[in-house]
């Protein structure tokens, strides 16, 4: 009997761990062995071991890679080498497969279809928010646009009752790519649209990660999604066979509609998302509607995504040529995404630049805090600058650990004078940065490692729209529902958290 796909996810991640467990067999044979050897045979052993143990550190600090990230694998090396050294191969060195690469390649070729243009450049009056620009457009190639119409969503059930109106409108073809298609009424409704539109001849193109909806997705999903002539793909589906590629997921969230209407943010599709069947409290998400030129971008991201999973290529030039040139001028946006291929890390720098450049304030919404070096620095710089810098988190995690792990950052932000908040009601998933009125970014990418440096995710950037104040709005009328973090109480906190909270930060890149 054929596997499905949840089948093999699960063969592929008892493999890991077999894989692991034979490696900390190894590791105390070694030990043993090299206990109970002749002098000699220990001499030659324990030689030959540090020889693999030097190689591989050597090879990983050769590798384009986060400096905290290698330190943390550099570390299990020299105390477990031959755990350390299989563990990293499965989970640590994330190399691109050459078909990959070869496609990558190709597809960036084939797409350069997107234009900069230097006259819009010259309306930005904020040398500083150029530069923003100018970095977006050199680090990712997707260019400017003046502004049609942005609007950004404070709760995922008022966008979500958008998009099911947008979607009923479509008349030739849909996009959309989730990090997370789950079981429940969204899914139902959305997918009695898309069955519907398809019977009305709209080409209906879908992808969706393949480990972020692994037990979460409606049965025979697949199946059903053919049975109504929908293109699908299951981003990055497991294998029997084990390999590192597996660490890099599709975050991002995209919806295209006839090249009129585009959709980003932090919801996917799922009844917790929209406050149907929240386990966590209150679901607090944002998302934005974007018109206009710039849904170019979007197109190109999302055929980018397609054509590097599909043996045939789908040629989407004439998609491109059919959106006409916004003409109105409300302020200026950038969508863009990122990549575990470049190693540029836009989206992060794009947060860093809007941090560096801020005059007055920096309002973050996140649902996680994990920070390297550059970014722990760059809000600690800020705020000492005397810039106002406040961060909102969940008070009720999704993930325990990690949510341990954020808290551990708290220390030093605070003694810098950031002001921390903890939402009340529920969970924060919004992935959202606002400064000075005038700038600001909506899309999926957290404040942790692995957004940084390993998942496909994607946004907008936005300056001089308006919606930047809208924004601001609802990060301070989300401070009432907040508690304040403190730093004397953060301080005070028992000494096993402590503990804790200090072991999760040393192996944060990890999480």
């Amino acid at each position: 009997m054929k596997k499905n796909k949840g089948e093999n996810s699960i063969i592929n991640n008892i493999l890991k761990i077999i894989i692991i467990l034979i490696g900390i067999l190894l590791q105390i044979l070694i030990f043993f062995f090299l206990y109970g050897a002749t002098n000699t045979l220990q001499e030659y052993t324990t030689i030959t071991y540090e020889i693999i143990k030097f190689i591989s550190v050597i090879y990983i600090i050769y590798k384009r890679q986060n400096p905290a990230y290698k330190i943390i694998w550099i570390i299990l090396l020299m105390f477990m080498p031959v755990v350390g050294f299989v563990a990293y191969m499965l989970w640590g060195n994330n190399k691109t497969p050459k078909n990959i690469k070869r496609k990558l390649k190709k597809e960036q070729e084939q797409s350069k279809t997107l234009k900069n243009n230097e006259y819009i450049y010259k309306q930005i009056k904020e040398e500083n928010r150029k530069k923003e620009a100018e970095y977006i457009y050199n680090v990712s190639n997707y260019p400017i646009y003046n502004n049609k119409k942005v609007e950004y969503f404070e709760t995922g059930e008022i966008c979500y009752e958008k998009i099911k109106e947008d979607l009923k409108k479509a008349q030739e073809y849909i996009l959309i790519e989730f990090f997370i298609i789950s079981n429940g009424k969204m899914w139902e409704e959305i997918y009695e649209i898309l069955k519907e539109k398809s019977k009305q001849g709209v080409k209906i193109f879908l992808i969706y990660d393949s480990l972020g909806s692994l037990l979460k997705k409606p049965k025979h999903l697949n199946e059903k999604l053919k049975e109504i002539n929908i293109n699908y793909i299951s981003f990055n589906s497991p294998t029997p066979f084990v390999r590192s590629y597996i660490n890099y997921r599709d975050h991002r969230k995209i919806i295209v509609i006839d090249g009129l209407v585009a959709y980003t943010g932090g919801i996917n599709i799922g009844d917790e998302y929209i406050n149907l069947n929240s386990r966590l409290g209150y679901w607090k998400d944002s998302c934005a509607r974007i018109t206009g030129e710039s849904i170019k971008s979007f197109i190109v991201m999302f055929f980018k995504m397609w054509n590097l999973n599909k043996k045939n290529r789908t040629d989407y030039k004439d998609l491109i040529e059919k959106i006409k040139p916004t003409e109105e001028n409300n302020g200026f946006i950038i969508p863009y995404s990122d990549s575990p291929q470049n190693k540029k890390n836009p989206a992060q720098n794009t947060y860093i630049n809007i941090i560096n450049n801020s005059k007055k304030y920096v309002y973050i919404m996140t649902p996680y805090l994990i920070l390297d070096n550059e970014t722990n620095q760059a809000l600690i710089n800020a705020s000492y600058s005397g810039i106002d810098i406040r961060i909102m988190t969940p008070r009720i995690p999704d993930k325990k650990l990690v949510n341990a792990c954020t808290k551990s950052f708290y220390g030093q932000l605070l003694e810098a004078g950031i002001k921390i908040y903890e939402y009340d009601p529920g969970f924060i998933h919004s992935k959202i940065i606002v400064s000075d009125d005038n700038v600001a970014t909506i899309g999926t990418t957290n404040f942790d490692f692995r957004s940084f440096y390993l998942n496909y995710e994607c946004g907008i950037w936005i300056h001089n729209t308006k919606e930047e104040e809208k924004i601001k709005q609802d990060f301070i009328n989300n401070i009432q529902k907040c508690t304040e973090i403190k730093l004397e109480t953060w301080k005070n906190r028992k000494l096993t958290t402590k503990i804790v909270e200090a072991i999760l930060r040393l192996i944060s890149p990890l999480l």
